[in-house]
């Protein structure tokens, strides 16, 4: 079943451990605005604020206004060009908390200078 806009938000604000506050200031908006996008239907934020989440969750824009099920996107490699390990290690990582996507990025960096 295809999650309305809200519901993704939800889920990718669950996903990293984050409360509704704590995603406002990692975003420098208003607590009362990340509510409305999770509760309102139709509550979608202007383009540069979708841009802004998507960037946040390293997700596409298409992917939360549910125009596709490819949630991630980068400009250098795309989920496709990923086989199914990898695609398997890039979903576990999304879905850590980012204090934890940041210390296995610092041990990644310590495992390769050595």
């Amino acid at each position: 079943m295809i999650m309305a806009f809200k519901d993704r938000l939800k889920s990718l604000r669950n996903e990293r451990g984050l409360t509704q506050e704590d995603l406002a200031k990692k975003l420098d908006l208003p607590a009362s605005t990340i509510r409305r996008y999770e509760t309102t239907e139709g509550g979608f934020p202007k383009q540069e604020r979708l841009q802004l989440i998507a960037d946040f969750f390293n997700c596409s824009v298409d992917y939360l206004l549910e125009r596709n099920e490819d949630r991630y996107s980068t400009e250098e490699v795309t989920k496709d060009d990923l086989d199914d390990e990898d695609r398997f290690l890039l979903d576990k990582f999304m879905k850590l908390k980012e204090e934890d996507q940041k210390y296995i990025l610092e041990l990644m960096d310590r495992l390769n200078k050595e």
